[in-house]
């Protein structure tokens, strides 16, 4: 686990705009900019889940419409091996901008670039809403901001984080092989 400072939103806060107990929710910029956000050690946030993380997710698709999916090689081992369709990652303060929305998409803007070497634009990437499971490890400290994102998937160089990396048709997804959040997310796409 790195040690640095990262994005949260206090659950009581979130709880104010959404009902916790459902999974997914369509979102706006301008309600997102409204959540009040702090920066704490990882360490301290992967234990207490009264500070939910927000964890850009973004689902890659190309010309065809398929999706970008690949197996878990990273280190985070609660999600070790399984199958996932989001690229993104934690945001630390190294990413800090004027507004939570643009805080986000500084982070989720470097993690694309490390995690399939795209440059992208900004604009190119699409907010679809949040996920907020409380069935898994991972969700108990976890939000999951979801984004769509256009590539031109002859372009894309894979981190070795990134293991086995196909493109699938969305309506394919086996639900028993993917991390939940998968699962969530295309419901919101």
């Amino acid at each position: 686990m790195k040690n640095e400072n990262i994005v949260y939103v206090c659950r009581s806060d979130l709880e104010n705009f959404f009902d916790l107990t459902k999974e997914f929710f369509p979102l706006s910029v301008a309600t997102l900019n409204k959540f009040p956000y702090h920066f704490v050690p990882r360490a301290e946030a992967e234990n207490d889940s009264t500070k939910k993380q927000l964890i850009p997710y973004v689902l890659v698709q190309n010309a065809e419409g398929k999706l970008l999916s690949y197996r878990r090689c990273g280190s985070e081992k609660r999600l070790a091996q399984k199958l996932s369709l989001g690229i993104g990652g934690h945001v630390n303060d190294g990413d800090r901008k004027d507004t939570l929305f643009d805080t986000l998409i500084a982070g989720v803007c470097r993690e694309i670039k490390e995690e399939i070497g795209a440059d992208i634009d900004p604009e190119s990437l699409k907010l679809l809403g949040l996920i907020n499971e409380e069935q898994t490890e991972v969700g108990h400290v976890h939000t999951g901001v979801v984004f769509s994102l256009l590539v031109d998937d002859s372009v894309l160089v894979f981190d070795s984080e990134i293991g086995s990396p196909q493109w699938i048709d969305p309506n394919t997804l086996d639900k028993t092989s993917a991390e939940l959040w998968s699962y969530l997310a295309l419901k919101l796409l």
